[in-house]
């Protein structure tokens, strides 16, 4: 299961973290860390754009608010540069079910 969404705030990823546990699922969240500046041109190419105002807002959410394994995931990986507070782990559990997350400032 891919649940594709920002979720920048920590009790919200909490919440939803707990309800995947609760069901079996290995739970790993992919931080896609490609920096405001290009979420802002990526932003510029898109069919409907997302207000700048909008992404700035989030990307400093994220920043305030970067995953952390003490939130319940069993894995962070970051594709990028980590956050340098972000507290990251590659493991899996071979055979469990997986829910990938990835939280990232906008999407291409």
């Amino acid at each position: 299961m891919v649940i594709s969404d920002t979720n920048t705030v920590r009790r919200y990823r909490r919440a939803l973290i707990k309800l995947l546990k609760e069901l079996g699922f290995h739970v790993e969240v992919q931080l896609f860390d490609v920096g405001l500046e290009t979420c802002l041109l990526r932003n510029k190419t898109r069919s409907k754009p997302v207000d700048e105002a909008i992404i700035r807002k989030m990307a400093n959410r994220l920043s305030l608010n970067p995953p952390a394994l003490d939130e319940g995931m069993d894995a962070i990986r970051v594709i990028g540069e980590a956050p340098p507070n972000a507290a990251t782990s590659a493991s899996r559990a071979p055979g469990r079910r997986t829910a990938p997350r990835g939280p990232a400032p906008s999407r291409p």
